[in-house]
């Protein structure tokens, strides 16, 4: 039993002397709290800087978008170039549908029916 109570002091002693270590403060923290004064040079320190950090994160922050509004605009295919891509596509059917002697409603070709687009000069 003796030895129970021993071992069951021993770990309470250990665990219990962690804790007051860990809420130990050092000379820096016991002069931050000294006086108002300390306390006020300790919250200065602690946050001198700051701002400059933050303007530095809006700034990269508007580099960032600024590079992705320009990769957006890079990915965007112009009217025009749909405009010419569609008319190109128009053409490549009314070619094969002429060798075909197809018109695009399925009859014979013939002057009069299927689309004619003549090459831009």
């Amino acid at each position: 039993m003796f030895r129970y109570f021993a071992v069951i002091s021993i770990v309470f002693v250990i665990y219990s002397n962690q804790h007051l270590q860990a809420q130990a403060a050092n000379s820096e923290t016991q002069s931050c709290y000294s006086s108002a004064e300390a306390r006020y040079r300790c919250f200065n320190s602690r946050f001198s800087g700051m701002l400059e950090r933050a303007r530095e994160r809006v700034e990269q922050r508007k580099a960032i978008l600024e590079s992705q509004a320009a990769a957006r605009l890079e990915k965007e295919v112009s009217p025009t170039e749909i405009r010419d891509l569609q008319r190109e596509e128009i053409r490549k059917l009314v070619e094969a549908s002429r060798k075909r002697n197809v018109s695009n409603r399925g009859e014979k070709y013939s002057l009069t029916y299927g689309f004619v687009l003549e090459p831009r000069d």
